[in-house]
């Protein structure tokens, strides 16, 4: 994220392709705005296929508003929600697995999330390192993202691997002089033709498929495009 200029939220790993009704579905269980907090306790219960973790946020404030997260918690291996203020300690929890991440440069915590806080990024030199090194794999990568600028020169990561080889090369992020998604594997990569602008949260997600190659790109839930790495 170190050239991406704007506000990150809820990010998520998954260790497989998300399907398109899932995805519908996180989008439209992250949309809404109306969450205040100022505390929360979790508990966890199992649907009936046994293979889905339902977590309950009971979020308490004057009005006592209820946040139910429904997440597919079986294949769900990173979740960075930036819910709270860990600037001071300079990591950023892992909720779902052990990818705590470490803060360089000086990406700054508020608390104008799409859901509560999110990480705010200069553009310059600033992004988080959760040591995920080997992300060839399948998987579904998820965040909501506000840009307070287009992208420059380079595209700007949201989340990804470092890695200078393009044919190592795994990211979600905004297109080289835009303000358009981004999804790349290897040495091919898709864009939205769509700008999605300034200050506006919109939910990106891309999909990988090993077994077939298939990369995905959805924005706001829908579907945009797909291609192949060979």
């Amino acid at each position: 994220t170190d050239s991406f200029n704007g506000t990150i939220d809820e990010v998520q790993i998954y260790n497989r392709a998300l399907s398109a009704t899932e995805i519908s579905n996180l989008y439209n269980q992250t949309k809404p705005q109306n969450y205040h907090s100022i505390g929360f306790s979790p508990n966890a219960t199992t649907d009936t296929e046994g293979d889905d973790v339902v977590y309950n946020y009971r979020v308490f404030n004057n009005t006592n508003i209820i946040l139910q997260r429904a997440i597919n918690e079986g294949n769900l291996v990173a979740w960075w929600a930036f819910d709270y203020n860990y600037t001071s300690s300079g990591t950023v929890y892992d909720y779902a697995g052990s990818n705590d991440g470490t803060q360089s440069g000086n990406p700054l915590w508020n608390s104008s999330g799409k859901i509560m806080g999110g990480m705010q990024f200069d553009g310059v030199n600033d992004y988080v390192d959760a040591g995920l090194a080997d992300l060839d794999s399948d998987l579904t990568m998820s965040a909501w993202v506000k840009l307070h600028s287009n992208a420059g020169a380079t595209t700007s990561g949201i989340i990804g691997t470092r890695d200078t080889s393009a044919s190592n090369r795994m990211y979600l992020g905004i297109g080289v002089d835009s303000t358009a998604p981004a999804f790349a594997v290897g040495d091919v990569g898709i864009v939205d033709g769509a700008n999605m602008g300034l200050n506006n949260w919109f939910h990106v997600v891309g999909t990988y498929d090993n077994s077939n190659g298939n990369a995905t790109l959805y924005v706001n839930g829908v579907r945009i495009g797909n291609t192949t790495k060979t």
